[in-house]
């Protein structure tokens, strides 16, 4: 089978989960012997073109945009509206993704996040004939920040002027698509609570892991005196709820746990500067691949303290594949992934109180971690990557013979 994998980022531009879980994919499906090619847009000045990466043919694009979708955090309100308005419907990015369809001719278009390529794409392979997948990974559709959070920090309990606006149209775009795959329930639910999708074929799809076994798994007993080490792998920013972990632990200043603080972004010098006393907290920045191995094998817990809608949250069958326990919020998809007193501990999301609570106990009582630890890495098994092409392979298959 030819499969054209659309994505706005692809390595080595990847700034999160959406990324990561594409490119997996794509790896998967071309290990199983189909033919893959990536169409995703420039992120580089002047950059265009054709490369493999990881062996994968990649296709860049000019999207004709102010700036790319990775570089959306440091633009100026007037660039954002310019770059909002083209994204409704970009006529440059439907000119190149249908010139490349139809010279290419795949069996399916898969795309995934489309910000800053527009459902422009979606019209291109319509127009060329070529059946589509979507895969739901944020809230694109629905909200122009893709988090459904406001400016001030609250999420979007009724959307604003402007989404609805821009919702319209994006609902009305959605009939395009043959059939829908989203990352978790929730996250279809919310769409089709707004009408995007409505009478498509979906399923859900859980992202998947980067290998099909455990690193670590987890199930030996922690010792009494041994420190309890957590990490906290993510952006440093409002939505993603580091400041939650950091009251947390704030709030039980005698308690003996070491927290790694890993990523980057707006909250750095805030956090920093209000927090960056606490000799438990290690401030480590954004961490490499291998870094990030390194840590997780010998950390005990995952923190997962987000206080917006996750769709996922990736972090999670990470720490799981390395037989962490997951502490996070009941939010969004989260829920779906980690079963409260199973493989982890739920809280209300922004709660530093309750967070406070379940990490004293935690601490307090190594057997409770020990089991979480073991329950965590027998997680791992339900995403593993194998499954999950499979999984599409058959999604791709119902769009082909519809009916």
């Amino acid at each position: 089978m030819k499969i054209a994998i659309v994505s706005n980022i692809y390595k080595p531009y990847s700034v999160g989960g959406a990324e990561i879980s594409t490119e997996l994919l794509a790896r998967g499906l071309q290990k199983n012997g189909h033919d893959v090619l990536i169409l995703t847009s420039t992120v580089e000045k002047d950059q265009t073109g054709d490369e493999t990466v990881d062996g994968v043919p990649v296709r860049r694009i000019k999207t004709g945009l102010p700036y790319s979708a990775a570089e959306n955090l440091t633009q100026t309100r007037l660039s954002k509206v310019l770059w909002h308005t083209v994204d409704l419907w970009n006529p440059g990015v439907y000119k190149r993704i249908r010139h490349i369809l139809r010279s290419e001719k795949p069996d399916v278009v898969h795309t995934n996040v489309l910000a800053g390529l527009s459902p422009s794409v979606w019209s291109a392979a319509h127009d060329c004939g070529i059946p589509v997948v979507h895969t739901i990974r944020d809230y694109y559709l629905l909200c122009i920040r893709s988090n459904l959070m406001k400016r001030t920090g609250e999420m979007c309990q009724n959307r604003c002027t402007i989404c609805r606006a821009t919702g319209s149209w994006k609902r009305l775009m959605s009939r395009k698509p043959r059939a829908v795959a989203a990352i978790s329930r929730f996250v279809l639910d919310k769409h089709r609570e707004y009408g995007v999708f409505a009478g498509i074929p979906a399923v859900v799809i859980p992202n998947p892991i980067a290998e099909d076994v455990n690193i670590r798994r987890g199930s030996s007993q922690i010792p009494d005196d041994k420190i309890v080490e957590a990490v906290y792998l993510g952006r440093l920013e409002y939505p993603k709820g580091p400041q939650v972990v950091l009251e947390a632990l704030r709030l039980v200043p005698d308690l003996p746990l070491k927290l790694h603080l890993c990523g980057d972004g707006p909250l750095w010098n805030t956090l920093l500067e209000k927090y960056g006393d606490d000799k438990r907290v290690e401030f480590k920045g954004k961490v490499d691949s291998s870094g990030k191995d390194i840590l997780l094998q010998s950390s005990d817990m995952m923190l997962v303290p987000s206080v917006f809608y996750e769709p996922f949250n990736r972090t999670v069958i990470e720490a799981y594949q390395y037989g962490l326990a997951v502490v996070a919020s009941r939010i969004g998809g989260i829920p779906e992934i980690v079963e409260d007193g199973i493989s982890g501990r739920l809280f209300e999301p922004g709660d530093s109180r309750q967070l406070a609570d379940i990490l004293l106990d935690l601490v307090k009582n190594k057997g409770k971690l020990t089991s979480l630890k073991k329950d965590a890495a027998d997680q791992a098994a339900k995403y593993r990557l194998s499954g999950h092409v499979g999984k599409y392979e058959a999604l791709y298959r119902s769009v082909q013979n519809p009916g």
